[in-house]
């Protein structure tokens, strides 16, 4: 299994590329994961994603291809810290701040999946966003 990428390696080895004057377009290789991940390809999203934070690592989408593709992996606490890595840059992510609900539900984190729903819940408008949290929290209980 492959070491995670944290925002700081992101932000360095971006750095790097800068330096050498070297760019790489991000967008192609977000679109490739998105495909990679709706063919199950997990690995394969996730190494097109990671390439993604590298080229442009404030892309928020691409933060939460790599959350997919790690929970998809089992990698939790990779896709936890991608999710919610997401959700830092993006406020208005709210697929990824469901699904880092989510992660954290199935981990036993109901507090903080709790939080996180009500967070959502404050913000968005979408009525399916709206209602799969409502499920969600409602799953939660008072559990702490």
């Amino acid at each position: 299994m492959t070491q995670p990428l944290t925002p700081a390696d992101a932000g360095a080895l971006h750095a790097r590329l800068r330096a050498e004057g070297k760019t790489i377009d991000a967008l192609p290789l977000v679109a490739a994961a998105v495909t990679a991940a709706r063919l199950e390809r997990h690995e394969d999203a996730l190494a097109l994603a990671r390439a993604a934070v590298v080229a442009e690592p404030q892309n928020a989408r691409a933060w939460a291809l790599i959350g997919q593709a790690s929970e998809a992996r089992g990698a939790l606490e990779e896709a936890r810290t991608a999710y919610e890595h997401a959700c830092s840059l993006d406020g208005h992510d709210f697929g990824a701040a469901l699904a880092a609900a989510r992660l954290q539900q199935r981990t036993g984190q109901h507090g903080r999946a709790r939080a996180l729903c009500g967070f959502i819940l404050a913000r968005t408008s979408s009525p399916d966003v709206r209602q799969q949290t409502s499920e969600l929290l409602g799953t939660l209980g008072d559990a702490a």
